[in-house]
């Protein structure tokens, strides 16, 4: 049996994955053009990004909160020298072989829901207001999946499964297209549900509606095949590489460690049109770059062990000629992690040393 790996606090397997991934992905989708164009804040043509993880909840702290909240997290990207957000809100499901996905209540847990449309308009204005391209990722929350994962989803019905998820995404492409959102991320780490033909019409449907950047992201750490975009969208990709370097490695260690890897199970054609949409790892010892992916540990806090990595990855996407790179992420509502003091009883938040790590990769990227 595969080990559990923990990632956004959530477990899931990883021997299923290589299995999973081999799919073939079907192309080919009708392209509307009546939309209008989106709302872009920087004239960078590099993504500079940080994960912002809006977790909604009953009930939700005033709006007054989370908009505070949010103006304290754009400004927070902006020191970074970000110049984007990627803005994930969580949609739920009862099981692995659940038909529907919910946009609401968490069917095992009403404290939880997905931030409504409403919220997330407001949000996204303040970020938009702050000089900032926002991309909205809905993301299928785990803890009820346990011990999968939402790569491993297999519901008994799969045109009812794709029924439900349209009827969830639709008000928020909606949203997408009033606001002039520039990026939407369509399919996050749905590996097992990635070769279904109804992604075809799914695709469709969503650029009728929304003209903006519509994104495939699907997950990668271990030895996967390249897996390129469906026609109409465009490809970003969270790399999570077991790399074989011990804690004491350099950063030219792991960027050399990084290239090996990438030329070995990635695709090396591909990075120019592509963008990294997660990069994250423990601040903590204990052999975590062969696993970055992990949420444990028992090694002891290190912040250099993030810095190093957050470095690696970025001097590694530079040399790529990736289209951008995005951090993961800091929590909404929520004070945004400091630049100054460190937080050892929590080794998975964004570290200091890790953030100046991030600044001047953002410096760097042109």
């Amino acid at each position: 049996m595969a080990p559990f790996l923990r990632r956004e606090g959530k477990t899931f397997k990883s021997g299923l994955l290589g299995i999973l991934l081999a799919s073939t992905l079907v192309a080919g989708t009708t392209v509307a053009s009546s939309a209008t164009a989106p709302r872009t804040s920087s004239t960078s043509a590099v993504s500079k990004g940080i994960n912002i993880c809006f977790y909604a909840t009953n009930p939700l702290p005033p709006l007054s909160t989370v908009k505070a909240n949010s103006e304290a997290d754009a400004a927070f990207a902006k020191t970074l020298g970000a110049n984007t957000v990627i803005l994930n809100f969580f949609f739920y499901t009862a099981s692995l072989n659940a038909n529907s996905i919910v946009a609401g209540v968490d069917p095992a847990d009403s404290t939880r829901r997905t931030a409504s449309v409403e919220e997330i308009s407001a949000v996204v204005t303040i970020f938009q207001n702050a000089g900032l391209n926002v991309v909205l990722r809905p993301l299928l929350e785990e803890n009820n999946l346990a011990p999968g994962w939402r790569g491993q989803i297999a519901p008994t019905n799969r045109s009812l499964w794709f029924s439900s998820y349209w009827a969830d995404l639709e008000p928020y492409l909606t949203l997408a297209q009033q606001l002039g959102i520039s990026g939407f991320d369509l399919q996050s780490e749905l590996l097992s549900m990635a070769s279904d033909a109804h992604w075809t019409s799914l695709i469709a449907r969503a650029k009728s509606i929304y003209g903006g950047n519509l994104i495939w992201n699907p997950l990668r750490n271990l030895g996967y095949p390249g897996i390129l975009a469906r026609a109409g969208t465009s490809q970003y990709l969270d790399l999570y590489p077991s790399l074989n370097v011990p804690d004491s490695g350099t950063v030219a260690q792991l960027v050399s460690r990084w290239n090996i890897y990438w030329n070995t199970y990635g695709s090396p054609t591909l990075p120019r049109n592509t963008t990294i949409g997660e990069i994250w790892i423990l601040a903590q010892d204990g052999g975590l770059y062969d696993h970055p992916y992990s949420w444990s540990s028992t090694g002891a806090f290190d912040q250099a062990i993030q810095a190093n990595w957050f470095t690696a990855a970025c001097q590694f996407a530079q040399e790529r000629h990736f289209a951008g790179i995005n951090f993961w992420s800091i929590a909404l509502p929520g004070a945004p992690p400091s630049f100054t003091e460190a937080t050892p009883s929590s080794p998975g938040a964004l570290q200091p040393l890790g953030l100046a790590a991030i600044q001047r990769c953002f410096a760097g990227l042109r």
